[in-house]
């Protein structure tokens, strides 16, 4: 005989973050345009650094034609879906900010635009 439980069950689900390795995941691969939308100025040279640094390929580094307050990103179709959860993942830890895929990435040959905002 099973007893019956009234109370609801308190039931939560966690989304893992992807664990980044190198044999899934490579920064190499990712050619990166970085534009500021933030308004301060030298935000997307920082940028670029921080990211040149950990092993992304940077492109054309400059300023957005308007200013933004959430950071967007913008991949291409060309990669899949897993290693596009895995860079947003790798982005979010090293920028440290909470931002998600915005849009697909078409009028470019770089895989990626980062278009950081003010927050």
């Amino acid at each position: 005989i099973i007893p019956k439980n009234d109370k609801k069950a308190d039931i939560t689900v966690k989304t893992p973050t992807p664990t980044i390795t190198p044999e899934v995941f490579k920064r190499a691969d990712w050619s990166l345009e970085i534009l500021n939308g933030s308004g301060v100025a030298g935000v997307a040279k920082k940028t670029a650094d921080t990211l040149e640094k950990s092993g992304y390929t940077i492109g054309t580094v400059g300023n957005s034609a308007k200013n933004i307050t959430e950071t967007q990103i913008f991949i291409t179709d060309s990669k899949s879906t897993e290693d596009k959860a895995f860079f947003l993942a790798d982005i979010k830890k090293l920028l440290g900010v909470d931002a998600s895929i915005s849009g697909t990435l078409a009028d470019s040959k770089s895989t990626a635009r980062i278009i950081v905002g003010s927050k």
